[in-house]
């Protein structure tokens, strides 16, 4: 009967040890679930700091390519502007030796005087009127393009800020999974 007491002993040890072995397996189960869980959510974490990066990253390159257009379109402003003095200072010194050889083709010392001055200046305040229109655009250009330089800074440096905190939440989320 010993042989059957014993074998009564080693099935209730071995119903215990199957018992402890599934409440070990359910344990593990349920860590396997959380780890999971974590897993989904540093990857939608993952996921959504990657769609803010490239939302930030196109916000930059639109940034930095109208940039590159105001800074292009400055050069080319100013182009035109030094062509139009040029041109404008090359019309009024030819008007000036067109007054000069009328001059001297007129002997009215006093009232040709008068009226070369009176033309001159009738000129030079309709080319200072076009000259300082042209420099208030200018100015505000200049303007434009320096806040939008300031833009792209504000963005490059929210961008790096961004990145740095997505690595970092990454890195402790990853040492969290450890």
């Amino acid at each position: 009967m010993m042989d059957g007491g014993n074998a009564v002993a080693v099935q209730q040890q071995l119903a215990y040890e199957n018992e402890e072995m599934f409440k070990a397996l359910e344990v593990m189960r349920k860590q396997l679930e959380i780890k999971i869980g974590e897993r989904n959510q540093i990857s939608s974490l993952y996921e959504d700091h990657k769609q803010h990066y490239e939302a930030m990253r196109q916000r930059l390159t639109l940034a930095e390519r109208r940039l590159a257009e105001e800074a292009t379109a400055r050069c080319d402003l100013e182009f035109t502007q030094e062509q139009r003095m040029a041109d404008m200072k090359r019309a009024i010194e030819m008007k000036q030796r067109e007054l000069e050889q009328m001059h001297q083709k007129m002997s009215l010392p006093v009232d040709t005087d008068i009226l070369r001055m009176k033309i001159a200046k009738d000129m030079e305040s309709r080319h200072r009127i076009e000259l300082e229109t042209k420099q208030q655009e200018i100015d505000r250009l200049s303007e434009q393009f320096y806040e939008a330089r300031r833009q792209n800074e504000v963005l490059k440096a929210q961008l790096e800020s961004l990145k740095s905190e997505s690595e970092k939440e990454l890195k402790d989320a990853k040492d969290k999974h450890r």
